[in-house]
């Protein structure tokens, strides 16, 4: 559970940086400017949006992550009021940061 909270912290720091494109619709346009370093798609996410933010990450050539965190989950690290079901990271400190958090995530969870 703490590096669940250490992701949405780290979330919630480029949030306040300005370092985050949120949505599905600027995690895509940030994808195809080139500014996006990372995607995060939450895991309650609609296969509608999964499909394209996966294939859209897959076209560009960004790594997209899926943790274990519900769209609400995300909203509220981040500061906003309604479900947000992707977000791409625009620095690649803050990708770098959060990918490495994700990994222990996962490696404690297998």
């Amino acid at each position: 559970m703490e590096t669940k909270s250490k992701l949405l912290g780290m979330l919630g720091l480029a949030r306040r940086a300005g370092r985050l494109s949120i949505g599905a619709d600027l995690c895509c346009q940030s994808l195809r400017d080139g500014t996006a370093k990372l995607c995060v798609l939450v895991c309650d996410a609609s296969q509608n949006t999964a499909k394209r933010i996966k294939s859209k990450s897959e076209f560009y050539g960004v790594k997209c992550i899926c943790p274990s965190i519900t769209g609400s989950e995300l909203s509220r690290a981040i500061g906003k009021d309604n479900d947000i079901s992707a977000v791409a990271i625009n620095d690649e400190n803050f990708a770098s940061a959060i990918e490495s958090i994700f990994k222990n995530c996962e490696e404690r969870t297998e």
